[in-house]
């Protein structure tokens, strides 16, 4: 089976320019998600693991931002920077007082390598 990619075929299925200015405009705004440093303290890493639990709990519970903030007891825009990893913002202790709200019973393990 051979598959023909022809000009025509090609810009049938492209989005129109009122598509493309909204998915643009999407992309622009609102807080980005803060990659992991290269060279990250352990602070960091665990910060930023933390806060990858919650993202991965909203996402399982099919939860919005709001709807995570109300549960944690927050307010939206804290919620917000927690779920795009700017955790330079919170304390370690704070994020697992967060995250113990939706995980009551959750152990945190420290594997120590000589």
């Amino acid at each position: 089976m051979r598959l023909e990619l022809t000009k025509e075929k090609i810009m049938n299925n492209w989005p129109d320019k009122k598509e493309l200015d909204q998915v643009r405009k999407e992309l622009t705004t609102g807080i980005a998600s803060k990659p992991l440093p290269k060279g990250a303290t352990k602070s960091e890493r665990l910060k930023h693991l933390l806060c990858e639990k919650l993202i991965i709990y909203k996402q399982n519970n099919k939860l919005t931002n709001r709807k995570l903030a109300e549960i944690i007891g927050i307010n939206e825009a804290l919620m917000s920077q927690v779920l795009h990893y700017h955790h330079e913002k919170f304390s370690s202790d704070r994020l697992i007082t967060y995250l113990s709200v939706v995980y009551p019973d959750f152990e945190l393990k420290i594997d120590l390598v000589a």
